[in-house]
């Protein structure tokens, strides 16, 4: 879209970032006030409207804003019952390469229908890679393994110790 619109694509991704981080609180707060209540709502939307860290993620060029936005608007098409819900699942698994785990408790709630279409737009679009690019896997995810290597689970631990609170 950014090319169509004559646009650089640091200026394409920054616009685009932002407007969907409106989208993407937007779909959050609705959630949490739904589930949570409205102070979990408002105050969770004021941290993340006003950190620094968000914003500055949103205009650096990285997918991790629009990850968890559309992750968001997933979440609420499929509560909505939303005909959208099936490709945001799928955009999902598309912008980062652990969205397939990311979007698996998704599919336990989404409604059939939702769930084939987003099987469907993830055959057609890994089909597309594959047929492009020779691989469906992301260049940067074959890049990081050779220079990190893949030793296996235990021995690649540094690629997931962050998500343990002491060293392993």
């Amino acid at each position: 879209v950014g090319f169509a619109l004559h646009l650089q694509p640091e200026t394409w991704t920054r616009l685009s970032t932002i407007v969907l981080d409106a989208f993407g609180l937007f779909a959050m707060v609705t959630l949490l006030k739904r589930h949570a209540g409205a102070m979990s709502a408002w105050a969770f939307g004021l941290f993340y409207a006003s950190w620094p860290f968000f914003a500055a993620a949103a205009v650096s060029g990285m997918e991790c804003n629009a990850f968890v936005d559309v992750l968001a608007l997933a979440a609420l098409a499929i509560e909505g019952g939303s005909v959208l819900a099936g490709p945001a699942m799928a955009a999902v698994v598309f912008l980062r390469p652990e969205g397939v785990l990311v979007v698996a408790p998704l599919l336990l709630l989404a409604a059939n229908r939702d769930r084939l279409i987003a099987l469907g737009l993830v055959v057609l679009g890994a089909a597309g890679l594959t047929m492009v690019y020779g691989s469906p896997i992301p260049q940067s995810v074959v890049a990081k393994a050779m220079v990190y290597g893949h030793p296996g689970p235990w021995q690649g631990r540094y690629w997931w110790e962050w998500l343990s609170p002491s060293p392993l």
